[in-house]
């Protein structure tokens, strides 16, 4: 149902339950006893972006970090997007940690994590309007990519080291 409000000066037209697909070009015909004037404008509906494209990737590991890597929503909701927003959660735990900042990159790494702790991690696109749905990745460990190290000869003899 349209809404359509005329005062002396401004006539407000409200779409109520507007989609995204109601934008293009309006003709706008405005008339009085003085003449008739016609313009076209352009309408963009705008909405909260879709979720990032999945899957959610993690390009890189260590003991005490992790690196998500996702791509951009198919749907910007019509607006240029603020960032990402990244959120983790340790296996077990019910509460998801958020980290600090939006960041404008397709990857973000999260750091001070614990060793050998499984976690899962999830990524909402933001605009001036919200936050899309969440992109879920699937779990992933904090460990070194390579193994553990457990003793090493020191090259001058000093005998083994930890690494």
């Amino acid at each position: 149902m349209l809404d359509i409000e005329t005062s002396n000066y401004v006539t407000r037209y409200y779409v109520p339950s507007s989609k995204r697909t109601d934008s293009g070009q309006c003709r706008i015909i405005a008339s009085n006893g003085v003449g008739r004037a016609e313009a076209r404008v352009l309408i963009s509906v705008i909405d909260r972006p879709g979720p990032p494209e999945g899957p959610i990737t993690y390009p890189s590991t260590s003991r005490r970090t992790i690196t998500a890597a996702w791509k951009p929503p198919k749907d910007d909701g019509g607006v240029e997007l603020s960032g990402y927003r990244v959120e983790y959660q340790e296996i077990g735990s019910s509460v998801w940690e958020r980290v600090p900042e939006l960041t404008t990159l397709l990857s973000y790494t999260v750091k001070n994590l614990e060793n050998k702790k499984e976690y899962r991690f999830r990524v909402f696109a933001e605009n001036v309007v919200g936050p899309s749905e969440p992109l879920n990745g699937d779990n992933v460990v904090a460990k070194d990519p390579f193994g553990e190290c457990f003793g090493v000869w020191w090259a001058g003899g000093q005998g083994p080291r930890s690494i």
